[in-house]
């Protein structure tokens, strides 16, 4: 776990990852000024692997999404995050500017399956408040995203990441 979310593994298998500000010292000392909001606002939240070795894969996530979330799954990002937990974010150095982030979002405007920066999906929107599945297909020359089984993006990976 990187950053101030809370992860649990429920009795059925399933991930939960989520900031619960009362559980991460946000109300301690009410009032707050906007900028103190817009720092934890910022602040991200990131669970990784304790492997850092993987070349191609292939990945297959079932997820489900409140309305006005953002989420997303970093790949191929050598820092781990170590950016996006500080405050202030230090935007030019996240998990999706380093590595890449296949979005899963539904509170701005590159929709989930989205290769953040590089390509915005090419279908409708995902179901919110239903269970959704994201196929990401990661090689040495080029990723590709399936959401709800249609392709809907892809991108070649950078010279520097191979």
């Amino acid at each position: 776990m990187i950053g101030d979310g809370v992860w649990i593994v429920r009795k059925d298998a399933t991930l939960v990852g989520q900031r619960i500000p009362e559980r991460t010292g946000f109300f301690d000392s009410l009032p707050i000024t906007e900028a103190q909001y817009k720092g934890w606002r910022d602040r991200q939240s990131w669970l990784y692997t304790t492997r850092n070795d993987y070349g191609e894969f292939d990945l297959h996530v079932e997820y489900w999404l409140r309305v006005r979330c953002n989420s997303g799954i970093s790949i191929r990002d050598r820092s781990r995050a170590k950016y996006a937990i500080v405050s202030p974010v230090d935007f030019t150095k996240t998990p999706s500017k380093i590595g890449y982030e296949i979005q899963i979002a539904n509170l701005y405007p590159d929709p989930t399956g989205s290769i953040y920066t590089f390509v915005d999906t090419k279908t409708g929107p995902q179901v919110d408040n239903e269970w959704n599945a994201l196929d990401i297909e990661s090689r040495d020359r080029m990723i590709r995203v399936r959401f709800n089984g249609t392709l809907v993006g892809e991108h070649p990976i950078r010279a520097i990441e191979r």
